[in-house]
């Protein structure tokens, strides 16, 4: 059995007719007697009921039928990944993006590799920087927009990045609150003002920790009312006046759509935040360059 018996058995399946499936493939119609008989012997049942008037199905034909076409699918599908592997494309990249960033202008990035690469399908998983990061270790991501692993861990997940954007640091408030009065605002500032911060026990970036740290050394512990690695539960809690939250400036679209917020730039030694594109050294999906270039 081959490839090519099976064409022929599915045209002849769908005309009917030795005369118009000769015609499709550019053959004699005894060309195509032949390859059907053959097939036949191989799997030892008639695929056909031929008369002078007509040519039908046999209940065997009919069940070969839809495993042949898928089989001619499958074959086809596996030749166009092959040839896409083979240019430097595969036909899936797997994003990972860090609460908040889909607020920014990555979807607009991934709209143009979309357009230049539209044999490339796309899937997108929205989490914390720690879930991304496990997910590229294990292989379910291909690529993840994240914050800026600390250095120390780079080696413990075998990750490699490129920093994307540095975005500054913003004081979201609700409008009502004093500060919304200065053009910018330093740690010292919030001494004794309730702070709505991002999970603490999730922060492979290290950035809570530094921010922690900036605190202590201004001479103050925070004031943490409450944690979530949620962006919008946290702009949700500022705009109901249960506190300030110190979040990257890409969030400010966010706070926008929600209203009863304000920004104001944070100053200080700790006033930004890098976004990174990661990937995992070992994970051989040929589309991961290709993405990283157009990024």
């Amino acid at each position: 059995m081959n490839l090519r018996q099976l064409k022929y058995f599915v045209t002849l399946a769908e005309t009917l007719s030795f005369t118009k499936t000769a015609q499709v493939f550019y053959i004699s119609q005894t060309a195509v007697t032949q390859q059907i008989k053959s097939l036949e012997s191989q799997l030892g049942v008639p695929l056909f009921r031929r008369t002078k008037r007509k040519v039908e199905l046999t209940s065997a034909g009919a069940v070969f039928l839809p495993e042949a076409r898928e089989i001619l699918e499958k074959t086809q599908k596996a030749i166009v990944k092959t040839k896409l592997a083979y240019t430097g494309s595969s036909d899936t990249l797997r994003i990972g993006v860090v609460q908040g960033y889909e607020h920014s202008d990555m979807p607009e990035a991934l709209h143009r590799f979309r357009a230049q690469n539209p044999n490339i399908s796309i899937s997108i998983f929205r989490s914390d920087a720690s879930d991304l990061y496990c997910a590229l270790q294990e292989i379910r991501l291909d690529v993840a927009f994240n914050s800026r692993i600390a250095p120390g861990n780079l080696e413990d997940f075998n990750i490699s990045s490129h920093t994307l954007a540095t975005y500054p640091l913003m004081v979201f408030l609700h409008p009502s609150h004093p500060l919304v009065r200065k053009k910018e605002c330093s740690l010292s500032d919030l001494n004794h003002e309730p702070l709505i911060f991002p999970d603490l026990r999730n922060d492979p970036s290290g950035y809570n920790k530094c921010l922690l740290d900036y605190f202590v050394q201004t001479g103050f512990v925070p004031t943490i009312v409450q944690e979530s690695s949620n962006y919008e539960a946290i702009l949700l809690m500022v705009a109901a006046s249960l506190g300030i939250a110190i979040l990257p400036s890409y969030a400010h679209v966010l706070a926008h759509n929600l209203g009863n917020i304000t920004a104001i730039p944070l100053t200080g030694e700790i006033s930004s935040l890098d976004i990174v594109i990661a990937w995992h050294n070992q994970n051989h999906n040929p589309t991961i360059q290709k993405f990283l270039s157009a990024v």
